[in-house]
């Protein structure tokens, strides 16, 4: 698919699974477009791996094998493994963003993968703006779908 990359964050996922949450109809429309094909969507395995971590948590067994079933064979979203380029990449952004590693990873998986932004809800990837947009889920649908 050419067109525009997005990175998104575990904050998306989450946002969109629960309805109380500030950016859950953002967050479910912005998914709505990776499906339809309106941009590339590109996760990170740690994203996948924190998202999973919280359906372990709660004992959503269920919930957990949805989204890996979701991710390995919707054609949605390109799950992006940490590479020895990712890992390396990663590591000047912790280094000089002082990221914790997981987010490090994330960033980097954008970088890497030619995102033009990350869409996240963390207001800690504020730091990283000079390596890769950030957006959160309502910014960027308002530029894929301004109507």
């Amino acid at each position: 698919m050419s067109g525009p990359v997005a990175v998104l964050d575990t904050s998306v996922f989450v946002s969109a699974k629960a309805p109380e949450e500030p950016e859950h109809g953002a967050s479910t429309r912005l998914l709505e477009l990776a499906h339809l094909r309106r941009f590339r969507a590109v996760v990170s395995t740690v994203t996948v791996s924190e998202l999973c971590a919280g359906y372990y948590r709660f004992g959503d067994d269920l919930g957990r094998r949805a989204f890996l079933d979701y991710v390995r064979s919707a054609g949605t979203i390109q799950a992006v493994s940490v590479s020895v380029d990712v890992a390396d990449a990663a590591a000047k952004v912790r280094s000089e963003d002082a990221l914790r590693l997981p987010d490090a990873l994330i960033v980097a998986t954008g970088i890497c993968s030619g995102a033009e932004c990350l869409v996240t809800h963390d207001k800690g990837f504020a730091r990283v703006k000079g390596r890769i947009r950030v957006n959160s889920a309502r910014e960027y649908v308002r530029r894929l779908d301004p109507a």
